[in-house]
């Protein structure tokens, strides 16, 4: 019989758009966010707590240590993504980028770059894909309860 194990998350920067991203992990049956990371010492502690995340960071580097990750999720400010991502697939982790992936094409380039030479995959990806009200409207469009849209516009605030 094949075991068939949960992918392990970490992810890196648990600030204001960690909430979206980790909605796509949470009863995952595939995936498992097993650690975070974040300077911010206070927010790092008050999101592991709330996710019930035993793993902690404040350096991206001792977290790309972990043999216990197959997957760096990159939340962070769009000037880190290429040094990030670089270094994740040089660690032999896979990775998940949120969009704007990168400053310059010449960024981008090296981070695809790095993760062909070391075999892993990377991906660019739209964190809002699981947000409720986004689901929502995807479901009245499929529905087609409110008619053919010629444009969708939504705006989010946080409280």
């Amino acid at each position: 019989m094949i075991k068939i194990t949960k992918l392990k998350v970490g992810i890196v920067g648990v600030g204001r758009i960690f909430t979206l991203n980790v909605m796509g992990y949470l009863n995952n049956p595939d995936a498992k966010v097993n650690a975070i990371c974040d300077k911010n010492k206070r927010r790092l502690k008050k999101t592991a707590a709330e996710y019930g995340i035993k793993n902690t960071y404040t350096d991206y580097h001792e977290m790309l240590k972990d043999p216990d990750l197959d997957i760096i999720e990159v939340l962070t400010p769009h000037s880190l993504h290429a040094r990030m991502v670089i270094e994740a697939c040089e660690a032999s982790k896979h990775v998940n980028l949120q969009k704007v992936p990168a400053n310059t094409l010449s960024d981008m380039d090296a981070m695809i770059s790095a993760a062909r030479r070391a075999g892993v995959k990377f991906q660019v990806f739209e964190n809002s894909r699981f947000h409720p009200p986004y689901l929502r409207a995807l479901e009245l469009v499929e529905s087609g309860i409110i008619g053919k849209p010629y444009a969708v516009n939504i705006r989010t605030w946080r409280h």
